[in-house]
């Protein structure tokens, strides 16, 4: 983790604070390590880290949810033609 803060810091990766707020509010699981590291790097950050985090926590349960009937739609059609070859 400080490997990467430092390329961050060093601006080798990306540049700007909204960009690394991005990063670690998407890759980072905890919201207080977020929010630590994130100002770390700056004010700007912090505040578009700080958005980000519960924005993809929120996204999770719609991604799930809409995950599962196309799961059982596949498992269904795989269930019939196993059915149909059974017989």
């Amino acid at each position: 983790m400080k490997r990467c803060k430092k390329l961050f810091r060093d601006r080798r990766i990306v540049s700007g604070q909204e960009a690394f707020g991005l990063w670690s509010g998407i890759a980072i699981n905890d919201t207080s390590s977020v929010v630590a590291t994130s100002y770390s790097h700056g004010s700007g950050a912090g505040r578009y880290a700080v958005v980000v985090e519960p924005t993809r926590g929120v996204m999770i349960v719609p991604s799930c949810v809409a995950l599962v009937p196309w799961r059982s739609f596949g498992r269904r059609d795989r269930d019939a033609r196993q059915d149909e070859s059974a017989a």
